[in-house]
């Protein structure tokens, strides 16, 4: 058996190895003199291996055939070689009639299950990492990981992902944090992204674990470069405040790398599972009413309950990967509503992020989109729909939200073009919006009706158009002109204020239309005709 102390402290129970594979391993013959049964890791079948190489370990046998004549017999050699357990795939049929003592150490592994990830779980079980599973964690709970960690090791620990998302972080009060795990805990996302930062660069080269010292107030990092099958996963990162006990910090977390992995993997194919599912799920209850009950219910949607759809849409930044930021909006708003309300559902819908929460309260619906736009990188534009009091509200709830945020975006857009065209300085490309319907209810009636006369004949060749037109021929700027006179009841003194253009050219340029265009600015319907059609296509 064990040969050392050591060995006796690392040894794991086959116990633990069932709950760490979450139902893909299970015994042939189970039974609590089994599970108790401990072992030291795993190793592969291999026809030239020594009778010591399989001591103490389960043996992973990939080619053995259950139904095999010499299936038995090989079985019995590797449990006189001091094997604890031979792991198969669990066959198409029913086992066939075999022995007492080969059925007892029988295991087998779903079909599907890859061997490869099975075996990298178990080492780590036997490398030390078992403490991790005994505490319980939950497969692919990222936050429960980084309490356990945490606490193992008296450190606050972050668990970040490739592209800088924070997936979990401890929450132990008694451990002190600095500005700098203050600030990207808060956001959700590192200040940088990887390709940008150093000490991740020298992570993703590096095999172990690394220390970097603190500076500038700040305390030092243990941090870990998490692999699976040579694909970096992410990083653990843990607060270090005395330097004295890197050391300590840095075995402790090559000790348990195999088993971080092991969760970091589990979560992300749970979250892109999860994605997936709410995506089709929230779109079938927005969009299709004869699923949408089904999908209510698939969702958990709680019927007596009210409900609230908020739409976030990133500002545009050309610099800026499209993609990567909607998913990092996405996971802000995902984490978010998980600790702010009782039940929510977020997905990406057409490049905007939905967040469906059960709530009526107008003012924690609206913390929370305060807050994801406060922390979006780049900027964002978030919309409140209407409260849903039934299931079939929810979709003019989704409507609402979709279009005052497309709106949003839109008066950002035209605002950034008028500076641009004055020569002003840019306003923040960070600045973010939030409206609820009550806010928006004219702006949305405005655009509804703008629809409506464009799908109408009555638009072709009008006044708008002409006008239109001109702009584009002479490059002028008549219609941004003339709208910000009619908003201003006429002033041409406040237009020119706003246009940041002398009054006169205000003046002119209405003159133009009136000349030019043939356009009567005297006849009060032809103004409310035009302020409606530059309205409502702005």
């Amino acid at each position: 058996m064990f040969e050392d102390e050591t060995q006796i402290r690392s040894a794991a129970r086959i116990s633990d190895a069932i709950e760490l594979l979450g139902g893909i391993l299970v015994a042939a013959n189970p039974s609590r003199t089994q599970n108790e049964r401990t072992f030291l890791g795993c190793v592969f079948l291999e026809p030239v291996a020594t009778a010591h190489h399989y001591a103490d370990r389960l043996v992973l046998a990939p080619h053995l055939d259950t139904h095999h004549s010499d299936f038995e017999p090989c079985v019995r050699e590797l449990l006189g070689s001091g094997a604890v357990g031979v792991v198969v795939k669990r066959p198409e049929d029913a086992l066939p009639q075999l022995g007492a003592d080969v059925t007892d150490a029988l295991f087998m592994l779903e079909r599907d299950a890859d061997w490869a990830d099975t075996a990298q779980s178990l080492r780590a079980l036997g490398s030390g990492g078992s403490r991790l599973v005994a505490s319980g964690i939950r497969q692919g709970d990222l936050f429960a990981l980084a309490n356990t960690l945490a606490s193992l090791s008296n450190g606050a620990v972050s668990l970040v992902d490739t592209a800088g998302r924070i997936v979990g972080y401890s929450t132990h009060a008694d451990q002190p944090i600095d500005a700098l795990r203050r600030s990207t805990t808060l956001a959700l996302h590192e200040g940088h992204h990887p390709r940008a930062d150093s000490q991740f660069q020298q992570l993703a080269a590096s095999s172990v674990a690394l220390f970097f010292e603190g500076s500038r107030g700040q305390y030092g990092r243990v941090a870990l470069p998490v692999r699976a099958a040579g694909e970096l996963l992410g990083t653990v990162w843990i607060i270090q405040v005395d330097p004295s006990g890197a050391e300590a910090t840095l075995q402790f977390l090559d000790s348990v790398e195999a088993l971080v992995s092991h969760h970091m993997l589990r979560a992300r194919e749970t979250a892109q599972a999860d994605e997936r599912r709410s995506t089709d799920l929230i779109r079938a209850l927005f969009e299709d009413a004869k699923s949408r009950r089904a999908a209510a219910a698939q969702l958990g949607l709680d019927s007596a309950s009210a409900h609230t759809v908020v739409c976030f849409r990133p500002h545009d930044d050309h610099g800026a990967n499209p993609v990567l930021r909607a998913q990092q909006l996405l996971h802000q708003a995902v984490t978010t509503a998980k600790g702010q309300f009782a039940w929510s559902h977020c997905a990406l819908l057409d490049g905007v992020v939905v967040a469906l929460l059960r709530s009526a309260d107008a003012g924690l619906t609206r913390l929370f989109a305060d807050r994801i736009t406060r922390i979006s990188e780049g900027g964002s534009a978030a919309g409140i729909g209407r409260v849903a009091d039934t299931q079939a509200m929810i979709p003019r709830s989704y409507r609402d939200a979709a279009s005052i945020s497309r709106l949003l975006l839109t008066r950002n857009r035209r605002d950034a073009e008028s500076r641009d065209a004055a020569d002003l300085e840019p306003l923040d490309a960070t600045t973010s919006t939030v409206a609820e319907f009550a806010e928006m209810h004219a702006e949305l009636g405005l655009a509804y009706v703008g629809d409506m006369l464009q799908e109408s004949e009555l638009t072709t060749d009008d006044a708008a158009e002409r006008i239109w037109a001109h702009d584009r021929e002479h490059r002028t700027q008549l219609a941004q002109t003339l709208s910000t006179v009619l908003a201003h009841q006429g002033s041409v003194r406040r237009a020119a204020l706003e246009l940041h253009v002398h009054q006169n050219t205000v003046r002119y340029r209405l003159e133009s239309i009136s000349s030019e265009l043939g356009i009567d600015l005297d006849n009060p319907a032809t103004r409310l005709w035009v302020w409606l059609r530059l309205r409502s296509r702005a």
